[in-house]
């Protein structure tokens, strides 16, 4: 029976103030590190039986071309505690990239408890930052305790609490005097929802007056997220507060897109004939990406690699054997036929990096663990490589961003 999980992969971006590996793993119930692997990291978790994989871009944002190329969403992640200027200007061009194809983006504040942390200049910043015409809006908004901290959060949809002052967050319905506060605030949300709407006679009641359905609401918001005409903003603490990690999640399975809402990328043939498209390719067709590899610093691993690997087209199961073409193969004159030594067996296929669940086979939208074995593996599986079908060598197309790879380290704040 072929797998075919609800997926969504979400590329991780932020500024160098944010702690972005700290972040995701806050949310994805892992411990940081940075030495596993010689660029992208790979967090993939379950919630409400939809699998979430994070291409978390290390510190010196190497690949983030790739991140992007890979995944459907993109996740911004800003520190409220910053001004315009700290908002990288290669950053924004990060966003304007992810603007040109359409890509889903959610913004997510961070450094929630710093002294001079400020949400609402934070949202503006970004409004003037990431300038389009696509709405930036929060969906959310701290409520805050007596101390200034933030004790929960204010659903700006449905006007529901998730109240966090006791640990565990306590779901209750806002009172007269927190909707008077947050009534500005959740006017301009639903208007933004609704001018994207099909339904223009939707917008036009709501402009009357009428009181719109949440369901609804809800439904178009994930339309416009999906379109890249809206982005949420959201706000995330680490442990241990914690407020904001099921509002985050619940929005990125709600209203994020999953990988067959996606355009593929292009492929071609190792003698450079265009073979796209990928739609309604076989298993005999299997294409897939290396995103993510182990590191090499202790050697070749005995012919043995570990790789995280995004899968366009086709499924792979474990004992078939792939080719793998390295992300710069050119076929000319000086580059060597393929040969059986340009090619792997996959002898382990892992589902969740948590607790290392290997299943027999992966298909379609998947971002998997694989441990690849062969006699030139060290040499030939290098991140951006194509893995495909041992029959036809495939090559797929992955457009870099503009300035992708220069952009300032982050720091990774514990």
């Amino acid at each position: 029976m072929p797998r075919s999980p609800s997926v969504r992969n979400v590329a991780v971006l932020g500024t160098s103030d944010s702690a972005v590996l700290g972040v995701v793993d806050s949310i994805s119930g892992r411990e940081a590190s940075v030495e596993a692997f010689d660029s992208l990291i790979v967090r993939r978790m379950v919630h409400q039986r939809h699998e979430i994989c994070f291409v978390v871009v290390p510190p010196t944002l190497a690949h983030a071309d790739l991140a992007l190329s890979v995944t459907d969403t993109a996740l911004f992640l800003v520190s409220a505690a910053v001004d315009a200027e700290s908002i990288d200007h290669k950053l924004a061009a990060l966003w304007d990239f992810c603007a040109e194809k359409d890509l889903a983006r959610v913004i997510v504040l961070t450094d929630t408890d710093a002294p001079d942390a400020d949400f609402e200049d934070a949202i503006m910043h970004c409004q003037a930052q990431f300038d389009e015409v696509a709405a930036i809006a929060a969906t959310h908004l701290p409520l805050l305790a007596d101390d200034a901290g933030v004790a929960g959060l204010i659903d700006l949809i449905s006007l529901v609490i998730s109240d966090y002052s006791e640990g565990e967050p306590q779901s209750r319905q806002a009172v007269p005097a927190h909707i008077d506060v947050v009534a500005d605030d959740r006017n301009l949300l639903v208007e933004a929802i609704l001018m994207e709407a099909d339904d223009f006679e939707l917008f036009e009641s709501f402009l009357s007056g009428d009181t719109i359905d949440a369901q609804v609401l809800r439904a178009q918001l994930a339309i416009n997220v999906r379109r890249g005409r809206l982005h949420p903003v959201l706000f995330q603490a680490a442990a241990p507060a914690g407020f904001g990690r099921i509002e985050l999640l619940d929005l990125l399975v709600s209203a994020c897109p999953e990988p067959q809402q996606r355009h593929l990328p292009s492929v071609t043939s190792v003698d450079g004939q265009n073979l796209s498209p990928l739609e309604g390719t076989t298993q005999e067709s299997f294409v897939g990406v290396i995103v993510a590899v182990e590191s090499r610093a202790t050697g070749d691993h005995k012919g043995e690699l570990n790789a995280d690997v995004r899968i366009f087209a086709g499924e792979v199961r474990t004992g078939d054997v792939v080719s793998i073409i390295p992300a710069d193969y050119a076929r000319n004159e000086e580059s060597p036929e393929l040969s059986k030594k340009d090619t792997a067996t996959v002898a382990e296929l892992v589902q969740n990096n948590a607790d290392v669940s290997r299943i027999p086979q992966a298909g379609p939208g998947e971002i998997i663990g694989m441990k690849l074995t062969g006699s030139r593996i060290s040499a030939r599986a290098a991140v951006g490589a194509t893995l495909s079908s041992a029959q036809g060598p495939l090559i797929a197309s992955i457009e870099s961003a503009p300035g992708a790879l220069t952009i300032a380290p982050i720091s990774l704040i514990q």
